[in-house]
């Protein structure tokens, strides 16, 4: 008797480690994922901020050659000159924009990770529970359980 309750004692913890093993686990996979959102955010950072020089250095090249020809800023070279710097910002927009999907989609597959593990762990637990409790039934039966008459209490004795 006593070699088995022992042996459910250690089973018993044996899931427990499990279950903080998983827990542990959850938390350095939020930890990585953390991490991985912070450098694409920093990569979109830096992708937007280059994008961004390069179109300001084509804004002050096209400045410069409508200066140069000696053209008025007014019309057609004022209308590309506005083009260009529409196009620029959609294209910067752009950029954000995929930058925040990759961020979401990396989230996404962080969390689903998460839910999987921790069904996974919860799946564990409920089935080692359940053979801890067939092996506790089996050793020990109804000894473990005290019957308990239905007429010991009775509804309308008073007990004062």
């Amino acid at each position: 008797m006593a070699v088995e309750a022992i042996a459910l004692t250690i089973s018993a913890i044996g899931l427990g480690i499990q279950a903080l093993s998983a827990i542990d686990a959850n938390a350095k996979q939020k930890v990585a994922t953390n991490a991985q959102v912070g450098m694409i955010e920093e990569q979109t950072a830096k992708q937007l901020s280059d994008f961004r020089d390069q179109g300001e250095a084509i804004k002050s090249r096209q400045a410069a050659f409508v200066g140069a020809s000696g053209v008025k800023v007014e019309g057609s070279p004022l209308m590309v000159m506005q083009e260009t710097a529409r196009q620029l910002e959609e294209d910067a927009a752009w950029i954000k924009r995929q930058g925040e999907l990759a961020v979401d989609i990396t989230r996404k597959e962080g969390n689903a990770a998460e839910a999987s593990r921790m069904l996974d762990t919860a799946s564990t637990l409920l089935t080692g529970g359940f053979k801890l409790y067939d092996s506790f039934s089996a050793n020990y039966g109804s000894q473990s359980r005290p019957k308990i008459s239905p007429y010991r209490y009775s509804a309308t004795r008073r007990y004062y």
